[in-house]
Formats: structure tokens, sequence, C-alpha cells
């Protein structure tokens, strides 16, 4: 019964990771005995327990193999849906198992990066599908739902943005403006936003810009004629004339008394002189109303207005420019960050368009030279061997003539005979035939060698205005030194010393195109090794050193020549006495002559390749106001001249009640004219007067003005049918100084008419001679004549547009075939 009760046992399912069947010992551990009845059917049971086994695993790499092609075929959701089903059958499947979570995991992942992929290219709602799939995937996964929140916040962004642009082209750059910016603090990094952003605000720059240049509306200029009269009575003189509201700080003192003679001055220039004789200050609060205070340091913190701009310095060093900024204008201490090389300054408007003129003309370009350095170095080697080499030796040898024979040998044989020579020879029968007498050789000389080599170092060193620059050809030669410590302990120590060539350079870069260099070159040689008594090892090394401060002009070169080395030798062989003989003795004597020469030349050969540009006259000269009062000024500290008072007699203001008890006379009223600019501009088309048919040619605008400008806004047109609009391209006229400008263009190609616009960023002017725009055009059909023409241009100067000029002639291009 033990041995039934055992056999009925049902074996443990094993694992499906190898399909082969599991041996007997698996399954039953402990040993069996054998019962000849159950042994067949047994065996039979556990076969067939395998054989299922390996049926199971089969098929459950089937149902993963036949998910994994659905899967790739596109058919996600059938696939997984197959997968789920059979791990629904075998939940205890581990090759299901881990089929399933892997695919899952791959899955989501690849429908992830889909639906970035769609997201970026604006496609939202594939976007979203896409996602949706995934999370019908895995409902509880973070990323997919992150996602999806993330795509929601790019649709509102879109529509955002859609809106931002739309309010934009409708004029309302404020609404727009502010939607941008509560926009961006959801998303900071929003490109479109961004962009939106940075356009917007320069829209608001531009107005703020042309609504600070027109500070008051009132232009017309006014006479005064006031003898000791109350400041009260004055400015309600100027207001009823004018327009103009005043509003008085209560720190003014009523008893203020004013004497003023003035005609013909424009209201701006006649306030700021009342103001300033009578130490007081005014600000602009709108185009009508001013607001007049007493200029101390308490009131100007109240009411002066503060602007905060950042200077980005491209060449100068922030640390010179912040001293500089301090030691011309009267500004607070700047902030500097040396490692962005930036300048920030916080000071009234005045002082910051001071300090921008400024630094345009201090933050120039660093000098830089390319210095094309060459050094010859000529050995010249000459030999002269000349004479006759005389024999110096004579021999006698004694020859043997008694053979010697060395006696019999053990076998009974005779002995060897051999030839010496003997006592007896030597002293019996020695004579001349039996001594060899041998007489050194002649040698007649006749030589002439010479050799020539150059070495040859070429380097080019490019360096920054009095900056150092070195370099060095050559090696390194380790020294040994030993030193002898207590107890005898001895310990080396090794330094290199260079050996070769070695050039120091400092340039010096002057405005003329002219450098001044200070060179320092040394060419050393290693010689012979050097024993110490403690056994270290030094070299001897020979140089030759030259150092000199030259100055040339862009392009020349200059030779350093005359560093010497000669070395000559003369030696003689011949005979003695015989030798010296005049004239004969060369027939008795070798003369040999060496002559070894060593030269250093060097050739220096500066090339400027960026200067410092020489600012213009009104660059370089700038009047900044009085010290208390400090102000961007025009030349010579006054205004333009205005325009002469009209022949016909002008209406008189009333005069006040108070006026009238001061004693002084009735002020003028303003005249109706405007103040006009003096001085003209001309403008000129130049370009070709003939091209040919399908050619491509440029048509420069160039502006001559000895005023300041600091736009120009124009219109040319053309033939549509005889010339294409290729470009526009703006030109140097009002970048002058290094002064950022912004350009604009708009073309109507059908009509044949192209809007072009410059203006200066900064509040200063150009004046001179350049171009402003190039317009590149395609020729198209032949034609006997074309016209290109300026058909407007008001140029604008500081302070208003310029008086109208007659416009350019038109060019006049003829189309070849």
């Amino acid at each position: 019964m033990a041995s039934a009760s055992s056999t009925s046992r049902r074996p443990t399912s094993p694992s499906c990771t190898s399909p082969r069947a599991p041996r007997l010992k698996s399954v039953f551990p402990m040993p069996m005995r054998r019962f000849p009845d159950t042994a067949p059917w047994l065996r039979l049971m556990v076969s067939t327990l395998c054989a299922l086994v390996v049926a199971g695993c089969a098929m459950d790499q089937r149902q993963r193999r036949q998910a994994e092609e659905s899967i790739a075929q596109g058919r996600l959701e059938e696939g997984m849906g197959d997968l789920a089903r059979a791990r629904s059958q075998r939940p205890d499947s581990v090759t299901l198992k881990v089929g399933e979570l892997s695919l899952r995991t791959q899955l989501v992942s690849e429908l992830i990066d889909k639906a970035r992929a769609a997201e970026s290219a604006g496609r939202f709602q594939e976007a979203s599908e896409t996602l949706q799939r995934a999370l019908t995937l895995e409902p509880a996964n973070s990323r997919v739902q992150e996602r999806l929140a993330s795509l929601a916040l790019a649709v509102t962004q879109k529509d955002r943005l859609d809106q931002v642009e739309s309010l934009a082209s409708a004029g309302k750059s404020a609404q727009a403006l502010a939607l941008a910016e509560q926009a961006l603090r959801d998303t900071p990094a929003h490109p479109g936003l961004l962009a939106a952003q940075r356009e917007l605000r320069a829209k608001q720059r531009e107005q703020e810009i042309a609504s600070s240049q027109s500070s008051l509306a009132e232009k017309r200029p006014i006479s005064l004629d006031f003898r000791d009269a109350n400041l009260r009575t004055v400015l309600d003189v100027v207001s009823r004339s004018s327009g103009l509201n005043f509003v008085l700080d209560p720190a003014v003192k009523p008893e203020i008394r004013v004497t003023v003679f003035l005609k013909n001055t424009p209201v701006e220039e006649a306030l700021d002189l009342l103001v300033n004789t009578h130490q007081l200050a005014k600000k602009v609060l709108d185009s009508k109303t001013v607001l007049i205070y007493p200029a101390t340091p308490e009131k100007q913190k109240e009411h002066q207005e503060q602007v905060v701009r950042v200077f980005y310095l491209a060449n100068a060093d922030v640390r010179a420019a912040s001293n500089f900024l301090k030691a011309m204008l009267r500004v607070k201490d700047p902030y500097v960050d040396e490692k962005s090389n930036v300048l920030a300054l916080r000071d009234s408007k005045e002082n910051i368009m001071l300090a921008e003129k400024l630094l345009a003309v201090f933050d120039a370009n660093e000098p830089e030279v390319l210095l094309d350095v060459e050094v010859l170095e000529v050995t010249t080697n000459r030999l002269l061997q000349l004479g006759v080499s005389p024999p110096t030796t004579f021999s006698l040898t004694p020859l043997p003539t008694t053979p010697i024979t060395t006696g019999q040998s053990s076998s009974g044989s005779s002995g060897s005979t051999a030839t010496g020579i003997t006592l007896y020879d030597l002293l019996r029968n020695v004579d001349s035939r039996h001594v060899q007498a041998s007489v050194g050789g002649i040698t007649v000389n006749a030589k002439s060698s010479s050799g020539d080599v150059t070495t040859l170092a070429n380097p080019k060193l490019r360096a920054r205005n009095r900056e150092k620059a070195s370099v060095m050809i050559g090696d390194k030669i380790p020294v040994v030194t030993s030193t002898i410590g207590t107890g005898g302990f001895v310990s080396e120590s090794i330094s290199y010393q260079d050996v070769g060539l070695k050039l120091n350079v400092e340039p010096t870069i002057f405005p003329n195109d002219e450098v001044a260099i200070k060179m320092a070159l040394e060419v050393s040689t290693l010689g012979a090794a050097v024993k110490s008594s403690g056994g270290s090892t030094a070299y001897q090394i020979s140089t030759r050193n030259a150092t000199t401060v030259l100055r040339l002009k862009d392009g020349e070169t200059q030779l350093l020549a005359g560093l010497l080395s000669r070395n000559r030798e003369s030696s003689k062989t011949g005979w003695p006495g015989l030798s010296e003989i005049p004239i004969l003795g060369r027939l008795f004597a070798d003369h040999q002559d060496v002559n070894n020469q060593t030269e250093l030349v060097l050739a220096v050969t500066p090339r400027v390749l960026r200067n410092v540009r020489q600012p213009l006259a009104h660059e370089a000269e700038t009047w900044v106001g009085t010290e208390l009062s400090p102000r961007l000024r025009p030349y010579g500290g006054v205004s333009v001249a205005p325009a002469a008072e009209e022949a016909s007699p002008k209406p008189k203001a009333q005069q006040s009640p108070e006026a009238s008890q001061a004693g002084s006379p009735r002020p003028s009223t303003p005249t109706a004219e405007s103040v006009t600019t003096a001085g003209s501009f001309k403008l000129q088309l130049l370009g070709p007067t003939q091209v040919k048919s399908g050619q491509t040619f440029d048509v420069q605008l160039a502006l001559e003005s000895p005023l300041p400008m600091r736009g120009l806004p124009a219109e040319v047109s053309f033939d549509p049918a005889r010339f294409g609009f290729v470009d526009a391209m703006e030109e140097p006229f009002f970048k002058q100084g290094g002064a950022e400008t912004k350009f604009s263009k708009t073309i109507d190609a059908s009509s044949g008419r192209v809007t072009l616009g410059v203006i200066r960023i900064q509040a200063t002017g150009a004046q001179g001679q350049d171009k402003v725009a190039t317009l590149r055009f395609k020729a198209l059909d032949p034609s006997d004549g074309a016209e290109i023409r300026v058909t407007r241009a008001i140029p604008l100067t500081l302070e208003a547009p310029a008086p109208a000029q007659p416009l350019p002639a038109p060019l006049l291009v003829k189309v070849l075939p």
C-alpha cells in the first residue's frame, strides 16, 4: 500500500522555459522500489506528462511570435489582445507573462515617441489619438498621462498664439503683448510666443522712442520780454501763448523774479533757459504738461525718471569702460560683469543717452597684427688644400738567408723548413741583397671645396595690440643636478634647458597702420657635455641674441643681419727646412686652409589685420551740457537757428495785471512759422547704364548730408515689365560708430514699388557721404531704356524731419538682348 500511495502522487508541472522533458528523479526524488506489476503504466504516465509539458511550451512560443508579427504589421490592439487571451488561458506560463510585459512596455514607448513627433510638427489631433492608444494599453502609465496634459497645454498655447497674432495685426499691440506675456508664464520656452513677444516689444520700443523724441507738442518759436517779473507771471504768459500746462512743485519759491529777453526761440529752449538760470528743473509729463521743481538732490530723486540700460561690450574691457564713464559723466557706480563683459547703468535718461554715445566710441575694435617672421641661418664652408706631400717615412727591413729546420717527427719523417732571420744572418750574411728598403709615397694635393647650408624658419604670429607672443622651435635638454643631503643621501633633480630658436614679440599698433615691434631673438645650439666632480652632466650651449624695437608700416619688411660667427684654420705639412724655401717650398709642403662662417638673418613683415577706426568729428566730440545739468547738446551748445520772422506785424499777447504792475513790456506771441533745419542733403542713384537680359545688377542709394541724420524712409519705383526685384540690403551710412540700426523693406512687385526704411536705434545721428542701401534687380525683356527712380525720401534729423529737397535724377538702364 505504501508503494501504491507513492505512485498515485501527481508530479509538479515544470517550468516552460525549456522544452526538454524532466528526468524521473526530479519527479520522484526518493529511491523507488521496483514492482513488476505497476512499472509499465507508471512509465506511460510520466512519458505522457513530459509530452504535454513540451507541447505547452511550444504553443506558448508560437502564440508569442504571432503577437509580435501582428504588432510589427501595425495591428497593435489585435496582437496585444491575442497575447492577453492566451495569457488568461495559461496564467502560469512564464513565456507569455514575460512576452506580454516586454511588448507592452516597448509598444507604449514607441507610441509616446510618435505622439511627441506629431506634437512638434503641429499635428495635435494625431498626437492625441496616439496617446489614447497608449493609454488603452497601459491605463496607469504616468508618462502617457503627463504627455496628454502637455498636449492639452500645447493646444491652448497655440490658440493663444493665434489670438496674439490677430491682435497684433489689428493694431492692438499692448493687448497682444499682455496676452503673450501671460501665456509665457505657463510655458516660458514656447518658441512661437517668445518670437511674438520680441517683435511686439520691438514695436513698443519704436513707439516709445518716437513719442520721447517729440516731448512737447508745441514747436513754434516764442518771443519773451520781461524785466524783473514774477516766475508765475512769465509761465502764465507762456501757457496762454503756447497752450502748454505748467505744474509747480510746492517747494518752488513764489518770490522768484525773472528777467528775460528772447526773440523767436523755441518754446522748449525758452523753458530750459528759464529753469536753468534759476536753479530749477523741468519734467515733461505729457506733450502739453510740464512740471517745474527745484534742482536739488532731494527733488531730483523724487521727480527725475531713472533708466536702467545694459551694455554688452564687444571689444573694450568692462572695467576700463566703467572707469571711463565715471570720469566723463556724473554717474553712479555701474554694475560690471567681467565674465560676460556686461556693464549695467542706472541713471537719468540724459546720462544714459550720453553714456550710450560715449561707449559707442570707446568700444572700438581691438587692433590685431600678423607678424610674418623669416629666420635664416646661413652656414658657409670653404676648404683649400694645395701643395706636395713629400715622403715622411723611410724604413729598412732585413731578409732571411738561411733556412731553419724544425727537426724530425715521431714517425721518422723529416721536419719542416721555415724562413727566418737568425743572429748569424745579421752578423755574417747581411748585405745589400738581403735588406729591403721602404720609402713613403709622394702626394700632389690640389683641392678646393665649398658649401652653403641655409636653415629656414618661417613662423607667422598673430598678436593683439600690446600683447606678448612667443614661439619656440627646438628641443628641451635635460640637466641633472645632484644634491647631497644629511647622512650622505644623494638626490637628483632634472631641469630642462630650451635649445633652438626662441622669438618673443610685443607689437604696438598705431591708428595710421604703423606697428612698433619689441623683439627678442635667441638662437642656441648644443655643445659638448661636461661632467662635474659630483657626477652630474651639464652641456655647453652656444647662443646668439638680438633685442631691438622696430617701427614699420603695414606690409613693410625689415632685415636684421650681421650676427656672424667665423672659424678660420690654416695648417702646413712638409719637410723641415725645405718647406720654408720661398716659392720652391710649395714642392716640399702641403698647405690646407679652412674658412667656416655662420650668419643669422631675420626678416620681419607686419600685416595689420584689424585696426582701431578713427572716429568722425561728430563722434569724437560730444557736447554734454553743464556740470549740474548734463544732457546731449548740439554742436557748440547752441540750438539750430529758428526761421526768420515774417515781415508782417505779429499780434501781441495780452499783458497780465501782475506784469503791468511790474512795469515789464508785453511779450511777443509765438510766430506762426515752424523751426527749419539749416543745411541740405543730397540723394543719388548709382548703377550701370546698360545690362544684358537675364543679368542681375545692383543699384545703390547714396546719401550726402552735412547734418547728423538718424533715419531715412524712401520709396523706389521701377518698371516691372523690364526689371524683376531680387533683394534689398542695408549699407553702412547709418551704421557709423558701430550703431545698431533697424532696416525694413516692403516690396510690391506687381506695381514696381519698393519701400525702404532705416533708422538708428540709438538717439544719435550719422553724417557725411556713404551708401544707404543696395537694391538688386534682374533684367527681363530687352528695352532701349527703362527708369529706376526715387519717388519719395524724407531723411530724419535728430530734432525734426529735414526740409524738403529735390529728389535725385532717375537712373536710365538699357537692357541688351
